[in-house]
């Protein structure tokens, strides 16, 4: 977050990183990020709760949560993407999980804004179905593309922030 936030000044000197926390029993925890510029605002939130009542074999995810973006054009929070903390080879590294609905109609499709890229929700998150497709690609009625997380990628999801205009209202598409 420091070297997207240094990279931002680099273009906006008045951007800011905001780290957001809770208080442990011993000491204080990260429950996220936001990262500003001009009334745009990259917010990622870590969750907790994050057991599933059915685990996946081989699930390897030990942090997760979701990536937000708003801008003065788009007030209401969309989510965009989730970040994920898992095993890739022989080590742990966090990850940018975006979705995009499929093959099915819009009607049809309750995970996110149709035709556009979005994160899944807690609940979808963690649903074991859900959960099954994330870690053995099949087809399904969304896909998922992965990319590692780097000072690049946030700086990728912030730019998507200032870009965010309201669904076409004449189709409602993204």
């Amino acid at each position: 977050m420091n070297d997207a936030l240094s990279d931002l000044q680099a273009v906006e000197p008045e951007a800011a990183l905001e780290e957001r926390g809770s208080a442990g029993s011993f000491f204080a925890t990260v429950s996220g990020f936001s990262l500003t510029a001009g009334g745009v605002r990259l917010r990622v939130d870590l969750w907790e709760g994050m057991a599933t009542d059915r685990p996946v074999p081989g699930d390897t995810m030990a942090l997760a949560g979701c990536v937000l973006i708003t801008n003065p054009s788009y007030s209401t929070e969309l989510n965009s993407a989730n970040i994920v903390y898992e095993q890739v080879g022989d080590r742990l590294a966090w990850q940018i999980y975006k979705f995009r609905s499929s093959f099915v109609p819009p009607d049809k499709y309750p995970f996110g804004p149709y035709g556009r890229t979005h994160g899944l929700r807690h609940g979808e998150f963690f649903d074991g179905d859900q959960r099954y497709f994330m870690l053995h690609p099949a087809m399904h009625v969304w896909s998922k593309t992965i990319e590692t997380l780097t000072p690049e990628t946030l700086l990728e999801l912030f730019e998507e922030a200032v870009e965010l205009r309201p669904p076409d209202s004449r189709t409602g598409l993204w």
